[in-house]
Order: C-alpha cells, then sequence, then structure tokens
C-alpha cells in the first residue's frame, strides 16, 4: 500500500468488515503505519480532507489486517527486482514501488496526483497532502528522476491508460500517456 488514504486502503474489506483478501500479506511504510496508528491522527490531517471519516476508517482497516502488515522502509526488496522507495509529503509516509527490467517502472502511488498541476507546477502545494513542502520536494525528486531514467510511471490519479513517461517541457514536465 502505497499510503492509508480511503481510495488506497479501504478496498481491503468488505462492506462488513471482512476481509476481501484472507490470505493476503499487505506491506506498507512503518512510518506510514505509525501514522495512522497516531491517537492523535484526526488533528494532523490536512484541513482540506474530512478529518474524522478518514482517521476512523484508516484505523478500523488497519486494525482489521494489523496481523498481515509488513512494515518497511526504503530499499526494502519485496521479491528479487521490486523494492520500495520513499515519496513523503502526500502523506508523511508515502511509499512508491520501482520495479526493475525492462525500462523499468514506478508505480507512484499519489506522490503525483495530477496530469496537469503535479507535472506542469510540481512547486505548487496540494491542499490535501499531509505535509506540502514535503511534496513538493518529492515530486520535483520523482519528475526529474523520471525524466533523466525515462522509466515509465503508473500512478492512481493520472489520465487513461494511467501509465506513461515523464519529459521536460517548458521548465517543467509533461506526462506522455503510453
Amino acid at each position: 500500500m502505497t499510503h492509508g488514504h480511503p481510495d488506497h486502503l479501504w478496498g481491503v474489506l468488505d462492506a462488513n468488515d471482512n476481509p476481501i483478501y484472507p490470505n493476503a500479506s499487505y506491506i506498507i511504510s512503518a512510518v506510514e503505519w505509525d501514522v495512522w496508528s497516531d491517537p492523535d491522527v484526526v488533528h494532523k490531517l490536512p484541513a482540506a480532507m474530512p478529518k474524522e471519516q478518514i482517521a476512523k476508517g484508516a484505523k478500523n482497516h488497519f486494525s482489521h489486517i494489523k496481523d498481515k502488515v509488513v512494515m518497511v522502509r526504503e530499499g526494502y526488496e519485496i521479491v528479487s527486482g521490486v523494492r520500495v522507495i520513499d515519496t513523503p509529503g502526500h502523506t508523511p509516509g508515502h511509499m512508491s514501488v520501482e520495479v526493475a527490467g525492462g525500462d523499468g517502472l514506478v508505480i507512484a502511488g499519489d506522490a503525483l496526483t495530477h496530469v496537469l498541476i503535479s507535472f506542469q507546477h510540481p512547486s505548487w502545494k496540494v491542499p490535501v497532502d499531509h505535509e506540502a513542502d514535503r511534496g513538493i520536494s518529492t515530486r520535483l525528486r520523482l519528475l526529474d528522476r523520471l525524466a533523466v531514467d525515462k522509466r515509465r510511471l503508473v500512478a492512481a490519479h493520472l489520465p487513461f491508460p494511467g501509465t506513461g513517461f515523464v519529459e521536460r517541457k517548458d521548465g517543467a514536465y509533461r506526462f506522455v500517456a503510453s
């Protein structure tokens, strides 16, 4: 899991709080786990979010899968050629996954959330980022790396097909779907 927001976590349970994938194990950043385990998390969420609903939902979902969670840090190799990279800002423990082989691939979760804002204006603050300044530095670092390395990108909120490449353009970046 890249992070604990509803659109990335809440699909692990059905409407009755039963695991949808009872045999699954889950990998999450240790920092992210600590964020949602904090009893005061509701007061640390961005103002633009429905804080009570998100905090309560995350705590509930994590409580039902806690015995199946593997907490990891930057560089953890999930399997050979698949490793965790830290991409904090959207949440303090947001992580992405880098896949070796071929042209390479980065699964960026919500490190890049909008096809125009994240690429053409990566220095803009995003209201739903928990740590706006870290989000900016992460976006700039990740975009530069993707443009230089010419690695394929997959991110949750990019336009269909949600995969493509990053190019430098006019002092910023652009997403080229493919």
